[in-house]
């Protein structure tokens, strides 16, 4: 078991990194935020401290990754336009040779390492993916989504072949409070508003819908356990548009009449696999939170 100590959380900023500082804090850590903008995180915890760099100048970092007993890595790029291929390049640069060059320079000194990844890429398909199932997202987001897979590979190889005692976590699609953009923030939006709420091709879309708190409960666990490879973070289950927005609803007390479905166009929406999450459960003792009970959260914070 691993406790205390000083961790570098890269990408302190956004709509994750906040969270994982506060529990990272709450389970004892001292915690250096790093973010590129003076917009990253700044906490009131004592044991926190935000810095501002840019990861991928790999030089201008090394003495916060020096001093660090722990490096989380959770910068990463987003695209605008996930379909342009202009994003394509600080895509890679962002999301998989700045992590790359970060494990680079703990091969002098070996160090825990966790890379925040995403679990978009699994082909849909009716059981759970296992963190073994195949991983090729050529179709939607290929430019985010191969930066970031790039990113696991490279984390893995480094456990593999050189010894670090590296993570990934792969989190289902995220939402909770602070999140403006995305299915749920959109449902809630829609539903403050007095409607209508309208749900396209029938609500159909489904994802494994996961609450961003179960990545900072996932991400301590994982420190504390010292736990390697690589591990699927979700709710086991894929959430449709259509059951979210009856969930938003209920949330609200909304009037269920605001509800628009709007009927299916063409072949039906994939959406994504749900996670199998068997191997975080055994290993991180990681228990997710209910779909209903994160929605509920995220629509009592809204703030207009």
């Amino acid at each position: 078991m691993i406790s205390g100590g000083r961790v570098l959380l890269v990408g302190a900023g956004g709509f994750v990194g906040p969270w994982l500082a506060r529990g990272l804090c709450a389970a004892g850590w001292r915690v250096t935020g790093l973010s590129r903008q003076s917009t990253g995180a700044t906490l009131p915890e004592p044991d926190y401290r935000t810095v501002h760099a840019d990861i991928t100048d790999i030089a201008s970092c090394r003495g916060w990754m020096d001093e660090a007993d722990v490096i989380v890595f959770n910068a990463a790029y987003i695209p605008r336009n996930y379909a342009a291929i202009d994003e394509a390049e600080i895509c890679l640069r962002v999301n998989a040779l700045a992590p790359l060059a970060v494990l680079n320079a703990l091969t002098e000194r070996p160090r825990p390492f966790l890379y925040i990844s995403t679990a978009q890429g699994y082909a849909e398909r009716d059981e759970p993916a296992r963190e073994s199932e195949a991983l090729f997202p050529a179709r939607h987001a290929a430019y985010y989504l191969g930066s970031k897979l790039l990113g696991d590979l490279y984390t893995e190889h480094h456990r593999l072949m050189h010894g670090i005692p590296a993570a990934v976590l792969r989190l289902g699609a995220l939402y909770g409070p602070g999140l403006r953009t995305g299915m749920v923030a959109s449902l809630i939006g829609q539903a403050r508003r007095g409607g209508p709420v309208v749900l396209q091709n029938g609500g159909k879309f489904a994802s494994d819908l996961t609450y961003v708190g179960d990545a900072a409960q996932a991400a301590t666990a994982a420190l504390a356990r010292g736990a390697t490879g690589i591990f699927n973070i979700g709710t086991g289950r894929r959430t449709s548009a259509l059951d979210a927005a009856r969930l938003v609803i209920d949330s609200l007390g909304s009037d269920p009449n605001i509800l628009r479905i709007e009927p299916l166009v063409g072949a039906a929406p994939t959406g994504f696999a749900a996670l199998d999450i068997v191997h975080a459960r055994a290993e991180l003792g990681f228990t997710p939170t209910l779909v209903s009970e994160g929605i509920r959260q995220t629509a009592l914070a809204w703030r207009d």
